[in-house]
């Protein structure tokens, strides 16, 4: 079991390293590290490059958390009472791959739409009901980092009550897994936001649209 985890995890990271905004912006002849916010996030792509090269990035970033986890299933699917833990193990390094790449000095994005991608590959369902609520939150209170952290504790509790009652997951070391990891899943996305979350406290974190392309700055 030990040794599955690991190759959960390094698959996962690898599939996370994938710079997509990085790339993107590259293409642009922009350093995104260097404009708005610096993160290599959906977010500052929309926000610097335009509504296109967001959703580029969402798509690219999605994939990372989407692919590793088909991987896995093909692998281990002849595991069911494991293979939900095992599947969030490799969701867990693709977000880690996505926030920490350690050939851009371990500064990516924020993990959002990767843990998107992992929570619509592992449970289709979940993961639509997750999207729903960040876009609901969003129209209602019209910010992007409560309403993706809103939506990183909806499937971190989603998947531990669905776990809890789901015969496949029964077995005691598996919840513990199961538990440990969607609770480190989203104390990952609060650590990624600790700089949107100082600046909610300190009432100066930004509520413009993210569909509107900022004008650079000459």
């Amino acid at each position: 079991m030990v040794v599955k985890i690991i190759c959960c995890l390094i698959l996962g990271y690898i599939c996370g390293l994938f710079p997509t905004a990085w790339l993107i912006g590259r293409r642009k002849k922009t350093d995104l590290r260097q404009r708005g916010s610096g993160n290599l996030g959906t977010t500052n792509v929309m926000r610097t490059l335009g509504p296109k090269a967001g959703v580029l990035t969402y798509i690219g970033d999605a994939l990372k958390g989407v692919l590793p986890i088909l991987a896995v299933w093909l692998w281990l699917a002849n595991e069911p009472a494991h293979l939900l833990m095992y599947q969030l193990y490799t969701g867990m390094g693709a977000m880690l791959g996505h926030c920490f790449p350690f050939f851009l000095k371990f500064k990516g994005g924020k993990g959002i739409a990767t843990m998107t991608g992992v929570m619509l590959a592992i449970h289709f369902p979940i993961g639509l009901i997750g999207v729903s609520i960040f876009f609901f939150s969003l129209i209602v209170i019209r910010y992007v980092s409560v309403s993706s952290l809103l939506m990183s504790f909806s499937y971190a509790l989603m998947f531990i009550m669905g776990a809890a009652t789901d015969h496949l997951a029964a077995d005691p070391v598996s919840m513990v897994h199961i538990i440990i990891l969607c609770t480190l899943m989203y104390v990952l996305t609060l650590y990624s936001h600790r700089a949107n979350i100082l600046r909610l406290i300190n009432g100066t974190e930004d509520r413009k649209n993210i569909f509107k392309k900022r004008v650079r700055k000459r």
